[in-house]
């Protein structure tokens, strides 16, 4: 999505729910929220739910056969049949209060799902119903124009990566995506966006020493480990130890 927006020529930020998780902004557009939910395949549970909305009792147990629009309210306490809806809703109520003054639900509809059951998905279902509430209206386009992040913003998002980054680095992630989000990080404290050097000098310093913990990790693999026997021999291996040894010295040297 990020890549869709560059191209797009939307200088925008783009984050993911976690990535933005303490930030807010005056504007917010939330992508393919209930799309996402329906793929998860927690349409009706999420359904039943929304429904509640419309409820004058309790949050989530029915003993009255309330109806809306025909359908009977079901038992929503999903905590232990479905309890992932419990995360799904976390994750939502986090993109929500991303916003300060106005937030945008923003969906693909499926056509191809509409023609063959004759009704749209989750993201129809929740509009529909949060609109008959009046939670919300339907618009063609947003326009918000181009909102820059502020210095603080950006900084606050690069060290949101370099922490992602070594919590990936430790559980031995990726090495490229461990790079990808040390240089994207790196590219958020530079002078036109947090402008702060000594951030920018620590992200690069981490960099290397991590890229550099991944390349004594591959040497040792390489080097010393028999596949045959299992385990690591030393023996005849006296100039790869010596090079591995000046490696780890530059490594404790950082």
């Amino acid at each position: 999505l990020r890549s869709d927006l560059l191209e797009m020529g939307m200088k925008n930020d783009c984050f993911g729910v976690v990535e933005a998780k303490g930030l807010e902004f005056a504007s917010v557009a939330l992508v393919g929220f209930f799309s996402h939910f329906e793929k998860l395949g927690n349409e009706e549970q999420w359904k039943n739910v929304i429904r509640w909305l419309h409820s004058k009792y309790s949050v989530t147990k029915t003993e009255s056969g309330e109806k809306v629009e025909g359908k009977t309210l079901e038992d929503c306490d999903y905590i232990l049949s479905h309890p992932e809806l419990e995360d799904q809703a976390m994750m939502l109520y986090t993109a929500l209060t991303r916003s300060r003054e106005h937030l945008y639900f923003v969906e693909a509809e499926d056509e191809r799902k509409k023609k063959k059951s004759g009704r749209g998905g989750l993201a129809q279902f929740a509009f529909h119903h949060l609109k008959k509430l009046g939670l919300l209206k339907t618009v063609d386009s947003i326009d918000e124009g181009e909102v820059e992040m502020t210095a603080q913003q950006h900084k606050a998002r690069g060290v949101l990566l370099v922490t992602q980054a070594i919590q990936l680095s430790r559980n031995f992630g990726n090495s490229e995506s461990v790079k990808e989000k040390f240089l994207e990080a790196a590219g958020r404290f530079k002078p036109d966006k947090g402008n702060d050097k000594h951030l920018l000098d620590q992200t690069m310093k981490h960099l290397q020493a991590i890229s550099l913990k991944y390349s004594l990790v591959e040497s040792m693999k390489r080097n010393f480990f028999d596949k045959e026997r299992g385990e690591y021999v030393l023996d005849g291996c006296f100039s790869e130890i010596v090079k591995f040894e000046e490696n780890l010295a530059k490594f404790f040297n950082l």
